[in-house]
């Protein structure tokens, strides 16, 4: 079975739902929240701006290694997502995704209003924030007609290493390209053209710093 199998996805909608607590952001952190809250059967809805469940480590690094689980010697990002899913199926979670929480208004009766970017509304007791470092999202190249390259050429963060495989690969952040190409074992390109600002400068992969 895969992610979506465990997945309840909610479609917008203009009517108020009414829940025990919502959840922002449907990282690790917010994916165990769910557990955690189900276990004192508590139910809630899951709001993430990315379409895909998993948050940071799914969208930037879906198959690379984690080794600091408590009890879990290594797994990938997605199997840990995928078990965590499994781990909250039972308890029914509602999740909204590809919606950004744009107002949370606390009432007088000391309950929330929530409101996302495609105008989802709730009503809740609680409202948990788990979404590390924000809204994470690419921020697009600006220039005219780039984005029909993305998914092809333009690529914003590496989920599937071997697409790169025997193929030159630039980028605006030399850091980031360095530092995944050699610690995620990236499936070895021709060479890394790395460029900042003005300067450019090639590295073949024996140049890659250790």
């Amino acid at each position: 079975m895969a992610i979506e199998d465990f997945l309840t996805v909610a479609a917008p909608t203009n009517e108020l739902i009414e829940t025990d607590a919502v959840i922002v952001g449907a990282g690790p952190v917010g994916l165990f929240q769910v557990f955690e809250l189900g276990l004192l059967e508590i139910k809630c809805h899951v709001i993430d701006s990315l379409r895909n469940v998993g948050g940071q480590c799914v969208e930037l690094y879906p198959t690379k290694p984690i080794y600091d689980i408590p009890a879990v010697p290594v797994c990938t990002s997605y199997e840990l997502t995928e078990n965590l899913l499994k781990q909250n199926h039972h308890f029914q979670p509602v999740f909204h995704l590809g919606e950004e929480v744009t107002e949370v208004k606390k009432l007088e009766d000391g309950t929330f209003h929530v409101e996302t970017s495609l105008g989802s509304q709730f009503h809740c007791k609680v409202v948990i924030i788990a979404a590390g470092v924000g809204s994470f999202q690419p921020r697009p190249l600006r220039v005219k007609g780039i984005e029909k390259f993305e998914g092809t050429q333009l690529h914003y963060s590496c989920k599937d290493p071997s697409v790169f495989e025997g193929k030159m690969s630039s980028s605006l952040a030399a850091a980031t390209l360095r530092s995944t190409g050699h610690s995620t074992s990236l499936a070895k390109p021709k060479a890394l053209c790395s460029c900042i600002g003005a300067t450019a400068s090639v590295l073949k992969p024996h140049q890659w710093p250790k």
